[in-house]
């Protein structure tokens, strides 16, 4: 399978899911033969942990990423989003897939590969692209497209290219839709991890104040439950316990998926 065409299926194989996920609905992301220019899209680059610099680039329709967006939140039983819930839950997805994918590429040439920044930058006519459209039930959405950065192909290219050495060095697994499912590869994504005891709002001239032993209130009692967020998600609350003289968090409550969208930022 050409390097370009395993990432294309990856991507719409994890792209996919994630939505299905969100949406609580069957959903199929397949290639399109409608044709689409690629100043009718708004562009979307995710930088990969990689050198030279390459990105990987989500072209959709206003029309069409708004249309992902609502139907995942409907799902997630938010029947009246706003505007920027909306964009922010089409981005999450995005980049649900894009972890996924830049978990395989890592695999293959063998170093950690995270996402980086994302940047509203146009792909140049001279990437590879592929057409797709989103089927979420018995909804078309579409047609969207994903293009792949050339360095990021000859990259590829080049770890896959025959070993010039021994015949017992190690193959290299090949970037393709088939062997792991998509979750493994989501496995070893690092994500940060905080708990919050609250927060407060001050005036600068009370910034200004504070010297050593000064005490900020924050805007929780010390009977409420503490907040574990991850990448600045709210996904669960406990209390403070302590472990081996180490602070811990001991889950009291799981929360929602309604509620996890609604803390996205």
């Amino acid at each position: 399978m050409p390097v370009a065409d395993g990432i294309f299926a990856q991507w719409t194989q994890l792209f996919g899911e994630a939505i299905s996920s969100m949406a609580a609905q069957a959903t199929s992301v397949s290639v399109s033969t409608l044709s689409v220019a690629p100043e009718e899209l708004d562009w979307l680059g995710q930088k990969l942990s990689l050198t030279p610099e390459v990105l990987i680039w989500l072209g959709a329709p206003t029309t069409a990423s708004g249309q992902i967006g609502r139907v995942a939140l409907a799902g997630a039983g938010l029947e009246d989003p706003s505007p920027e819930d909306i964009a922010g839950t089409f981005r999450e997805l995005v980049g649900q897939a894009l972890s996924g994918v830049a978990q395989a590429v890592g695999r293959l040439i063998q170093k950690e590969v995270t996402c980086g920044g994302g940047l509203e930058t146009v792909p140049s006519p001279a990437e590879q692209g592929q057409t797709f459209e989103v089927r979420i039930g018995e909804t078309a959405i579409g047609p969207l497209q994903i293009v792949v950065s050339s360095k990021l192909i000859a990259l590829l290219e080049a770890a896959q290219a025959p070993p010039s050495v021994t015949p017992d060095t190690p193959q290299r697994e090949p970037l393709s839709s088939e062997g792991r499912g998509s979750i493994d590869l989501l496995l070893d994504v690092e994500m940060p991890v905080r708990v919050s005891f609250g927060k407060a709002q001050l005036l600068l001239r009370d910034v200004i104040k504070l010297t050593t032993g000064s005490i900020v209130e924050l805007d929780r009692s010390v009977n409420e439950p503490v907040e574990v967020l991850v990448n600045n998600c709210v996904i669960a609350r406990g209390e403070v316990v302590v472990v081996d003289g180490n602070y811990g968090v001991r889950i009291h409550q799981i929360i929602s998926r309604q509620e996890r969208l609604q803390s996205v930022k």
